[in-house]
């Protein structure tokens, strides 16, 4: 996923969030900058986990879905 990861974690999460919202109900993300930036992206069930995962490429933990994070300016 490309964003500006400049902006605060909040704002980070938040896009995030709203990205994932599109395959269905968000629990909580996480923003992580080390060793390399990536969320940790919480969706309601797995089946929707999976959709974020394949979209993004991704991985799957349970309803965990861990994203790369790009940066790209906006």
């Amino acid at each position: 996923m490309e964003l500006d990861i400049k902006n605060a974690d909040i704002l980070v999460e938040l896009l995030v969030a709203k990205r994932c919202a599109a395959y269905g109900a968000v629990v909580s993300v996480e923003a992580h900058r080390k060793p390399s930036p990536f969320a940790l992206v919480e969706m309601l069930r797995r089946d929707l986990s999976e959709e974020v995962f394949l979209h993004f490429k991704g991985a799957i933990f349970g309803n965990f879905a861990p994203i790369r994070i790009e940066h790209k300016d906006e």
